[in-house]
């Protein structure tokens, strides 16, 4: 149970919304370019990207949020992304983890996992020179 208190549960569960939101936000959100076809999710994934690079800054460098946290709650969002990619696939049991899931798992995680491991180290960067110099609020 101290693990758990360590990781505040709450503070991740917010972090896990905010990661979804960013998701919905850029569906809503018109495309960076004109896709090739129906099925480029290059422009999504790439707002996607932007919007998650965007929070995980702001989370870790100006509200100085636990870096166990933030990584916790990614490991979640993955989690919910391979299920949502093996419900679209119809894959159940064990060929749950089948090459194609994991291919595109991976290919997800370029505009999911990469940006938030990105944005995660520029605010502690941040984080970490504003409370070297004792500053609260914005710093530019």
């Amino acid at each position: 149970m101290n693990r758990l208190k360590k990781l505040e549960i709450g503070q991740i569960g917010v972090i896990v919304i905010c990661m979804l939101g960013c998701f919905l936000l850029a569906v809503v959100l018109p495309p960076l370019w004109k896709e090739v076809s129906g099925r480029d999710l290059r422009p999504l994934a790439t707002t996607v990207a932007n919007l998650l690079f965007g929070v995980s800054i702001l989370l870790r460098g100006f509200l100085g949020w636990r870096l166990l946290n933030l990584v916790a709650a990614l490991a979640i969002v993955e989690i919910i992304l391979l299920v949502i990619i093996g419900t679209f696939t119809g894959n159940t049991g064990p060929e749950f983890l089948n090459h194609f899931n994991l291919y595109w798992l991976f290919f997800i995680n370029l505009f999911t996992g990469l940006p938030w491991i990105l944005g995660i180290t520029a605010g502690s960067v941040w984080h970490a020179r504003r409370y070297k110099k004792g500053q609260t609020g914005l710093v530019l």
